[in-house]
């Protein structure tokens, strides 16, 4: 249409935004938990990359569209044999609460600390993004994006560590290990975030 266009290194400057990404429960494999999954999984590769914001569609099944890509919207059933749609938080819904519930910090820091570590066996299906909370405690996320089955990998940190933290986000918001004095973190990972907490 004639308009000029920006040169590949201006490009590589330029806010990114995603105004729509989504996946539906029903239509898609895997139903709500891979949904779940996929979103976390998308925020976390999205903050990694510099994208400033990521939208997601949408908040509730049923609203804007006929699918179910919705985070709220869960499917129950009703006497006598048919099935009504509430506003009951999916998977999905719980899931990127019990992320933003484990990173969340109100304090911006100034000056981040450094934390040196490494990880054995990374296939390419592995990813990992290293946060610092106001309080100095690292938060290192790891996350899949294997379709089935898991990589045995291990986290090698620069020194034994006092206390180390680990929390699944598709279990919750509580630790499902601690361990003391641990200079490497062996985990299992499939196709959802991890978060070790380095104190």
């Amino acid at each position: 249409m004639g308009f000029q266009g920006y040169s590949d290194a201006e490009l590589k400057s330029l806010p990114r935004v995603t105004t729509e990404t989504g996946w539906d429960s029903v239509a898609n494999p895997g139903g709500e938990r891979v949904q779940g999954t996929v979103l976390v999984n998308t925020y976390l590769a999205q903050f990694k990359r510099g994208w400033r914001y990521t939208f997601i569609y949408e908040l509730r099944d049923d609203e804007g569209g006929a699918g179910n890509q919705g985070l709220y919207g869960k499917w129950l059933p009703a006497p006598p044999s048919f099935l009504y749609r509430t506003s009951a938080p999916k998977l999905s819904a719980t899931y990127i609460h019990n992320v933003t519930s484990i990173l969340a910090d109100n304090t911006p820091v100034s000056h981040p600390g450094r934390l040196n570590y490494s990880i054995s066996n990374q296939p390419s299906t592995v990813h990992d993004l290293l946060l610092q909370k106001s309080s100095g405690i690292f938060e290192l996320v790891v996350w899949g994006e294997q379709v089935s089955g898991t990589n045995n990998i291990t986290v090698n940190l620069d020194s034994a560590h006092a206390s180390v933290k680990t929390y699944d986000v598709t279990v919750g918001t509580a630790p499902t290990q601690t361990l003391t004095n641990v200079s490497d973190v062996p985990l299992a990972v499939s196709d959802h975030a991890v978060i070790i907490e380095i104190n």
